[in-house]
């Protein structure tokens, strides 16, 4: 199976918050005992601002080999990512300055 990542538009930050609302342009949110994560649009620039890679292709969440495979050749090209699986595709938030070449590595992986 070759990787197929989709570069979502814009960019995003992330943000912790009080648990409890939720901004409603979030686009992600995972509650942690120090508070609520969360990962919103943002019109910033510097290095906390991310670009959103998903993979096109449904990723189960019981199959292997898929988050070692894209991190493995982003970690070698010295490219911080942050994952975030959901129920049908893997994400991947990467420095904005460095997201086409993150796009090319992902796009150049076969399982």
């Amino acid at each position: 199976m070759k990787l197929v990542p989709k570069l979502r538009d814009g960019k995003f930050e992330f943000k912790s918050i009080a648990v409890g609302t939720v901004p409603s342009d979030a686009h992600a949110m995972i509650i942690e005992e120090e508070g609520m994560t969360i990962v919103i649009p943002t019109t910033r620039d510097g290095e906390d601002v991310f670009a959103w890679i998903s993979l096109v292709q449904e990723t189960s969440l019981t199959a292997t080999g898929i988050t070692k495979a894209f991190s493995a050749a982003l970690s070698d090209a010295g490219i911080p990512c942050n994952v975030i699986a959901a129920y049908y595709h893997d994400h991947m938030l990467v420095p904005y300055t460095m997201r086409n070449k993150a796009m090319q590595l992902i796009s150049e992986i076969e399982i």
